[in-house]
């Protein structure tokens, strides 16, 4: 193993938020995490959509239902 070089293009406006985080699973395999952000248009809204973000999951509520995506990370 040694070092290489994932080449980052600025496209549409998004640019790296944070330093990349780099997790080992059981087996040994590392997996680096990437988080990105962009400044975005504000639209007016014809419904609601709530959205909690958080390290580990990501809560959405719509249509009157709770639906959490579990990240794993």
């Amino acid at each position: 193993m040694g070092k290489f070089f994932i080449p980052l293009q600025k496209r549409g406006g998004w640019r790296l938020k944070s330093q990349p985080r780099l997790k080992l699973d059981e087996r040994g395999i590392a997996y680096v995490h990437f988080v990105f952000k962009r400044a975005a248009e504000e639209e007016p809204a014809s419904g609601v959509v709530s959205v909690d973000l958080d390290e580990n999951n990501v809560a959405v509520k719509a249509g009157g239902r709770v639906y959490i995506l579990e990240t794993g990370i």
